[in-house]
């Protein structure tokens, strides 16, 4: 058996095709399908300035950065905006060496996600502006908790950012 298909054939059919997309886009743009295709968008997928402007995961890296009177309360305050297992980390690792280096504070203003790991959590590029004006790049690990808010898991280390510092 033998099927042929004249030129003029595929050519009606990619006109069909193609008006009947042109008429489905305005129908939608107009709202007759009242569709949302933001979520086709790839820039969409990943957390934008809007949402991660004041996440906690923001919150505890400027907390980290911070000059604070009391130890407990500066690691409560960190811990409050952390993954549980994070929180567990920061204390048995990081604390006391982190609350021993001088801390002048830093404006730290969220910059991308650079990386989206298999179990949904992120790598997010964050910079922190010191009050002298310099301004260094953070990379740190944030995982979402039940109420859809990110939270630090925790600040990743030099190594580990030199590859999302080349991309």
């Amino acid at each position: 058996m033998e099927l042929t298909v004249s030129k003029r054939s595929l050519s009606i059919l990619a006109v069909v095709i193609l008006a009947g997309i042109g008429f489905f886009s305005l129908a939608n743009r107009f709202g007759v399908f009242d569709m949302d295709l933001s979520s086709l968008n790839p820039r969409g997928w990943f957390a934008s300035d809007e949402i991660a402007a004041d996440t906690p995961a923001i919150r505890a890296v400027k907390a980290a950065l911070s000059p604070a009177e009391d130890h407990a309360q500066w690691e409560a305050s960190i811990c409050s905006n952390m993954t549980e297992q994070g929180c567990t980390i920061f204390k048995s690792i990081y604390s006391q060496p982190l609350w021993k280096l001088p801390r002048d504070g830093a404006d730290v203003s969220f910059v991308e996600v650079v990386d989206e790991l298999e179990d949904g959590s992120q790598v997010w590029h964050l910079d922190a502006a010191k009050p002298d004006g310099t301004v260094s790049p953070v990379y740190i690990h944030t995982s979402q908790n039940e109420a859809g808010e990110w939270l630090l898991v925790r600040i990743l280390f030099d190594q580990e950012t030199r590859k999302y510092e080349q991309k």
